[in-house]
């Protein structure tokens, strides 16, 4: 790097490096940084934890839709359980809510419940489980969804804290 580039380059590192100086000796400033700091360790440690404890990648789901109404709202917070073996017969059971990865990985969280037309909830088609899924909403479809396409079940939620992930996805 030539000579005069070089000084350039430091004169600018120094300008900076006093400017986000005189930025963070501002006593509110510096607070709020550090608070925000706060709440980003403790958001990804405790992502972290129930990722372990939970056995999902995924423990933490913000409902986007009305389709589990009057159950879960849009904006409430799930807590969900990882199912290593959808295909158990203890794993899933009838009216378990569950979250599954449908067409173009979309996530969506419905019940397994009773089919009108055949009377079942889980059938075997070709060596594999398939389950039968509804929203609790009147106006909600059901469909058969394949036991590998079933990525955990809901086992607590919060109302309305989803709202934050939403907000911050912009959905």
């Amino acid at each position: 790097m030539p000579r005069r580039k070089r000084k350039r380059a430091i004169k600018l590192a120094r300008t900076l490096k006093r400017k986000c100086y005189c930025v963070l000796k501002h006593r509110a400033i510096r607070e709020l940084f550090i608070c925000l700091l706060i709440v980003a360790v403790l958001y990804f440690g405790i992502t972290g934890v129930l990722i372990l404890a939970l056995q999902t990648g995924t423990p933490l789901l913000a409902v986007e839709s009305d389709s589990m109404k009057p159950t879960f709202e849009r904006g409430d917070l799930l807590i969900i359980r990882g199912i290593d073996d959808p295909t158990r017969e203890d794993a899933i059971r009838e009216n378990d809510i569950v979250i599954y990865e449908a067409r173009f990985g979309r996530t969506i969280v419905h019940r397994v419940v009773v089919n009108e037309r055949t009377n079942e909830w889980r059938r075997p088609i070709d060596g594999t489980w398939e389950f039968w899924i509804k929203g609790d909403a009147p106006t909600a479809m059901g469909e058969w969804v394949r036991a590998d396409q079933i990525k955990g079940k809901v086992i607590f939620w919060i109302p309305k804290l989803g709202y934050i992930s939403l907000w911050v996805r912009g959905a």
